[in-house]
């Protein structure tokens, strides 16, 4: 028997097969930066708890750490649900004409594209597939991570940056995520098949 296929989201169909909606949640901040922003916690928390002769500030500083990097990713792990129809896209509350649609593109946080398909008349004409996204573009977190280290930095800037790839659609001049945060794996996933259905 065949092993089933993971997709790494959801697809589903209305009843009259006429809309496919696409449902994905992002990656979060995932392990290297939960670690960075944590050691950074324990080690300012260290340093300020020698100076004050009390490791209160290193208790308070973890935590203060633990929930930043919880917010984060939590804020990085929402839910998207995109759907596509004959004539539109539909994402955020908003819909899109899909004759007005000229590409679908995956963009990595530095807002380097990835991958991209032409789109005329409503209809894929041409794609350039997805080309290897690289770790680039990761916000920087801020030079309190340089001074800890470069590595603890670069850690965090590279966890962020592998999950930081969004699935888009140019619609006039105007570029449009319909899904955000993901894994490369993941983008590219949803790309071949957004790409297979407009």
């Amino acid at each position: 028997m065949a092993e089933s296929v993971d997709l790494g989201f959801e697809v589903s169909k209305s009843d009259d097969g006429r809309e496919i909606t696409f449902q994905t949640r992002g990656s979060g901040i995932g392990a290297g930066a939960w670690v960075g922003i944590v050691f950074m916690g324990v080690f300012f928390g260290f340093l300020i708890a020698l100076i004050m002769e009390s490791f209160v500030a290193l208790f308070v500083l973890i935590a203060l750490c633990v929930g930043i990097a919880f917010l984060m990713s939590t804020s990085r792990s929402q839910e998207y649900t995109f759907s596509v129809t004959p004539d539109l896209i539909k994402a955020g509350g908003k819909e899109y004409a899909k004759s007005d649609v000229s590409e679908i593109l995956i963009r990595n946080s530095s807002g380097n594209t990835a991958g991209q398909a032409q789109v005329e008349g409503g209809t894929v004409v041409f794609g350039t597939g997805v080309t290897g996204m690289a770790y680039a573009g990761a916000t920087t977190l801020g030079n309190s991570a340089k001074k800890i280290g470069d590595s603890t930095g670069k850690a965090i800037q590279e966890s962020m940056a592998k999950r930081g790839n969004a699935l888009c659609i140019r619609h006039g001049r105007k570029v449009v995520p319909l899904a955000k945060n993901m894994q490369e794996d993941d983008a590219v996933a949803l790309f071949n098949k957004v790409t297979e259905v407009v």
